[in-house]
């Protein structure tokens, strides 16, 4: 279905009220928000594959519109809201519109903080993403807290050995290599070389990555043997730095 005819059937579900059950719902019936979960699912694969095929202008108007849709169902201050927020400040971020991505990320970061508290496994999207736009634009003293806050939940969540974990790691090693701290970087880039390349639902890309930042420290540390040899695996790989 067209990610339009989707949107008319999110207003009607506000307008109806039946994105909600009433407070004396039977046990047993779906959560209350169910009916709007599952169209929500959908508009969010439509909106993806607008996405993947950067029709850029035409998914920008359906976030606007699903903002503004869900803001008038839910309030401002909803996680609703915030998913809606962090989907948009996906967006703007792969478009590079970096410093509206932070503003986008920022206003959803603070809903969960208030609706879920400051360590709760629901701020680790928003915790990530809002470092992310901040490294993309050279604001590595911002993101560094952030990515901090990020690992002891995301460890906790998920065990200290697992894809995600070493996504932060990585990132924290690049931000220290960039501060001058590349002796602190390299463990963090040794684990989560370990994590990718032992867990089977990696991808190439993803160790690229880690192959690539890693050796950057290991020159920055005069360690030339051991990056030249990380580089050579990236390359095998198919990296293109």
């Amino acid at each position: 279905m067209f990610p339009q005819a989707l949107l008319a059937r999110l207003v009607l579900l506000g307008l109806m009220g039946l994105h909600r059950l009433p407070a004396d719902a039977n046990a047993g019936e779906p959560e209350p928000d169910s009916a709007y979960a599952v169209l929500r699912n959908e508009l969010t694969a439509q909106y993806t594959l607008l996405i993947q095929a950067k029709q850029y202008e035409q998914a920008t108007e359906i976030a606007q519109e699903t903002l503004r849709v869900v803001e008038q169902m839910f309030g401002p201050d909803h996680p609703n809201t915030a998913q809606v927020l962090n989907d948009f400040g996906y967006l703007s971020r792969v478009q590079g519109k970096d410093a509206q991505a932070v503003l986008l990320h920022q206003r959803a970061l603070r809903i969960r903080e208030q609706a879920f508290g400051p360590e709760d496994a629901a701020l680790v999207q928003s915790l990530n993403n809002l470092a992310k736009s901040y490294l993309a634009l050279g604001r590595d003293d911002e993101a560094e807290p952030l990515f901090k806050r990020s690992l002891p939940i995301l460890e906790k969540q998920l065990g200290p050995d697992q894809p995600r974990v070493a996504e932060v790691l990585d990132r924290l090693g690049l931000i220290y290599t960039r501060q001058g701290r590349a002796a602190e970087a390299e463990p963090l880039f040794t684990r989560a070389l370990a994590i990718v390349e032992r867990y089977p639902g990696s991808t190439a890309p993803e160790l690229v990555t880690v192959l690539e930042d890693y050796a950057a420290c290991l020159r920055t540390l005069g360690k030339l043997h051991d990056a030249e040899a990380l580089e050579a695996r990236a390359k095998g790989l198919g990296a293109t730095r």
